[in-house]
């Protein structure tokens, strides 16, 4: 993966390029002149009303959105999801194009098409994103969260929200030219699914829309810091400094699977006070050397109480290498005291019954028992209060594992999925008579794989008490859309043979 392909420099030499800049002032001057021939030719139509709002956005781009993403002594990242969006964006333009000369519709008309479908679209797969993730991105004031909505260069694009706004805007479009709806959408319609395969590609360089665990020959590792490796993180599924934790009673449930997020530092908040349990112990780290074992409650580190197994994980991730982890843990009570609680005194060397009481094993597994052997005796209530007494652990933090584990690459998956049905839609083209069949067909079999390939993606949750993902639920509800417009296409669109010549 490549998350960042180049840096864009904020300088040459003492004059910006940003801001009030070189690349700023030199696009300003190019749009002056397109519109100025623009006009000369055609003269102040509705393209080029409309063609000056899409400049003018790019425009504002420039003077300030990219100030603001750039780092000091860097510049301005340009990363690899970005840079296949864009790639996505012109490749499924271009294809579009082609067809309309093959159709004889001019081609500024699908420039300026495929222009109303560019700011819906990122709008729509944004506002999805937000909405879908609200927990994560919200934050303790207005502005702070205003920031986090609109901060898409740090990751946020949902492709059906995005499918969804193009969609509107291009209908806008092509209502507001009175041009013949469902024709013209057929001729993007495989275009959007180029667009789409070089997208799954910049999804699978960020390292989002990640597969479960993976022992194929073609699963792929996550480098440190990526989705896929905090997800890991958070699931228990990687150690930390030795250590992995029990999960949350809290957490979405697909923990097990890596469908974990260990940037939650402000849904965290909403969670309820928990016991902090460690379920694992590296062997031979440090952590075991310290005496860490599983079962062990964590009280508080370094001085400071621990009430939140999340904030307690970042605060651990975050520990560098060499520092010294102090930990107060509760050790965990003696397992022959756990099945003997609820137990009656009786004579020596009678049977000691016990109401079906649940122990907890020193390997951390649960073991249900109903009695004790005869002749064993009960522990002395002075070993009971030493093992009930605070410990405090100590070692010197490790470094933390510099892969994930290996996981299928469903972003490759979709990718060549939109490879193949682009191809597929277009080998129907002949065959399609009415219009709107080539919409219909996308529309149709996206969803089908779509569904299918969400069964092996572990970075979205069950929605509406279901193991349903939104992205599954959001297949469901196009695929029927779908059927409305097959079944529309076969009462009112006319056999191309059948209709009246303009």
């Amino acid at each position: 993966m490549c998350e960042t392909f180049l840096w864009i420099p904020e300088k040459i030499g003492s004059i910006p390029l940003f801001g009030f800049g070189l690349v700023t002032i030199g696009w300003l001057l190019a749009m002056g002149a397109w519109l100025g021939w623009s006009c000369r030719q055609k003269g102040w139509t509705t393209d080029a009303r409309s063609s000056l709002l899409f400049m003018l956005v790019i425009a504002f781009v420039f003077w300030k959105v990219f100030p603001f993403l750039a780092i000091p002594g860097r510049g301005v990242p340009i990363r690899g999801y970005g840079t296949m969006m864009l790639i996505g964006v012109l490749s499924g333009g271009g294809l579009a194009i082609w067809r309309a000369r093959r159709m004889h519709i001019a081609p500024q008309t699908l420039i300026d098409l495929l222009l109303w479908g560019i700011l819906p679209g990122l709008i729509g797969g944004r506002i999805w994103h937000v909405v879908q993730y609200w927990p994560i991105m919200k934050r303790d004031n207005l502005v702070d969260t205003f920031i986090s909505v609109i901060n898409v260069p740090g990751g946020g694009l949902v492709m059906y929200g995005a499918l969804i706004g193009a969609l509107a805007g291009w209908t806008f479009f092509i209502w507001r030219h009175q041009m013949p709806l469902l024709r013209m959408l057929d001729i993007v319609a495989p275009g959007m699914l180029l667009g789409l395969a070089f997208g799954r590609i910049g999804c699978f360089m960020f390292g989002c829309c990640f597969g479960g665990p993976s022992e194929l020959p073609w699963a792929v590792q996550f480098p440190a810091g990526t989705l896929p490796w905090e997800s890991q993180i958070d699931a228990g599924l990687l150690p930390v400094h030795g250590l992995t934790l029990e999960t949350s009673d809290h957490a979405d449930g697909d923990c097990a699977n890596g469908n974990c997020a260990l940037n939650h530092d402000h849904a965290s908040h909403d969670h309820a006070e928990e016991a902090v349990r460690i379920r694992s112990v590296a062997p031979g780290s440090a952590a075991e050397a310290a005496g860490a074992k599983p079962g062990m409650q964590i009280l508080a580190a370094d001085q400071y109480q621990v009430l939140h197994r999340q904030q307690f994980l970042q605060w651990l991730v975050a520990r560098p290498v060499g520092e010294t982890i102090h930990l107060l843990v509760m050790p965990e009570p003696p397992a022959r005291l756990a099945r003997t609680t609820d137990a009656p005194n009786t004579e020596s060397g009678a049977e000691s019954k016990v109401s079906n009481s649940q122990s907890v094993e020193s390997d951390g597994t649960n073991t249900s028992t109903s009695e004790m052997k005869p002749g064993e005796s009960l522990p002395s209530l002075a070993s009971v209060a030493d093992s009930l007494q605070p410990v405090m652990l100590e070692w010197a933090a490790e470094a933390l594992p510099a892969k994930s584990l290996p996981v299928h690459p469903t972003q490759l998956y979709q990718s060549i999925d939109a490879f193949i049905l682009c191809f597929l839609i277009l080998a129907l083209t002949p065959y399609c008579r009415r219009d709107g069949m080539q919409l219909a067909a996308t529309l149709t079999v996206y969803p089908i794989s779509r569904f299918l390939l969400e069964l092996i993606r572990v970075d979205e949750k069950g929605q509406f008490g279901t193991s349903l993902s939104i992205g599954q639920w959001t297949s469901l509800v196009i695929f029927v859309a779908a059927l409305c417009l097959w079944v529309y296409i076969g009462f009112f669109e006319r056999d191309e043979n059948e209709r009246t010549p303009a």
